[in-house]
């Protein structure tokens, strides 16, 4: 692995962030995108009362399993704040725990 590919988030031919498959400890496998610096900022800066900033991380960000907004409604909470964490790990350190 080059330096660049170190420091630089992956992205497909199309310019689009490619899905880092990690192991969260009482999830199991999961694939997710890495937010950008930018998306992050906005998550972190919007200050919408009433809205879940967990819950739109992983709804934008879970690849795989892919879940509806319907089944969004009953999926536990705990799921919901490990699956965050993962992501703003992963962003901060594109490697994460990658199984690729």
């Amino acid at each position: 692995m080059n330096m660049k590919e170190k420091i630089l988030v992956q992205r497909d031919s199309e310019g689009k962030l490619l899905p880092i498959t990690v192991d969260i400890p009482d999830v199991g496998t999961v694939s997710i995108i890495p937010l950008t610096r930018g998306d992050i900022f906005k998550i972190l800066n919007d200050k919408t009362e009433g809205k879940d900033s967990d819950l739109e991380i992983v709804k934008q960000c879970l690849f795989d399993p892919k879940l509806t907004d319907d089944e969004f409604k009953f999926v536990k909470y705990s799921f919901i704040q490990k699956v965050a964490a993962k992501v703003f790990e992963i962003s901060n350190d594109s490697k994460g725990d990658s199984k690729n």
